[in-house]
């Protein structure tokens, strides 16, 4: 038999009387096997590096862009992003379907090189903060990041839930010259 032990494989759930008709087989795209390719070591979530490509959730295509106003940075630069959310009255968010943020830089991929890209929001009160480290080699000197948000959220009367998400798009410009600290950038939306 043989071993399933490092190996990703998924299963077949779709739904159908006979359990015996499951099957389990490696992830193949383009004709690799994508559970042999090497993977990154996380610690707190996705990290990119060269070549590696990360699986993130999609935003609902009603979900909102916030353009936010360009931000001056510099190579080697950390920057501090906190999630100041609110959600509808007499709403909670739901235990079942973690919510999350994520980050994304179309076009701008080596802004993410090493980075975490991913963390569950489990409580919007205590304003999650997104930490980001510019990369001391930049390969643009423009770049935009986008910091997005999935939250599923139900009535606190009754079982109705719902799924509502948000996207601010963070333009960046990278100067040679030291800008500093910057105060974290806050990122305020109300469902």
């Amino acid at each position: 038999m043989e071993s399933l032990l490092g190996a990703v494989h998924m299963a077949e759930t779709t739904s159908r009387a006979d359990e015996d008709d499951r099957t389990a087989s490696p992830i193949m795209k383009g004709g690799r096997d994508l559970s042999q390719e090497e993977t990154a070591d996380t610690v707190d979530g996705p990290v990119v590096q060269k070549g590696a490509t990360a699986r993130l959730p999609k935003l609902p295509k009603s979900a909102p862009n916030v353009q936010l106003p360009l931000l001056a940075i510099s190579p080697g630069q950390a920057l501090q992003f906190r999630l100041k959310l609110s959600l509808p009255p007499n709403t909670k968010l739901t235990e079942e379907a973690p919510s999350s943020w994520f980050l994304t830089s179309e076009g701008s991929e080596w802004l993410l090189y090493e980075q975490n890209l991913f963390g569950e929001i489990e409580d919007i009160t205590r304003q999650p903060a997104i930490s980001l480290q510019i990369p001391m080699s930049c390969l643009s000197a423009e770049a935009v990041l986008s910091i997005k948000v999935c939250l599923y959220y139900c009535s606190k009367d009754s079982s109705a839930c719902i799924m509502k998400g948000i996207s601010f798009n963070q333009p960046l410009h990278i100067v040679n010259a030291n800008q500093g600290s910057t105060a974290p950038v806050e990122l305020t939306y109300a469902f």
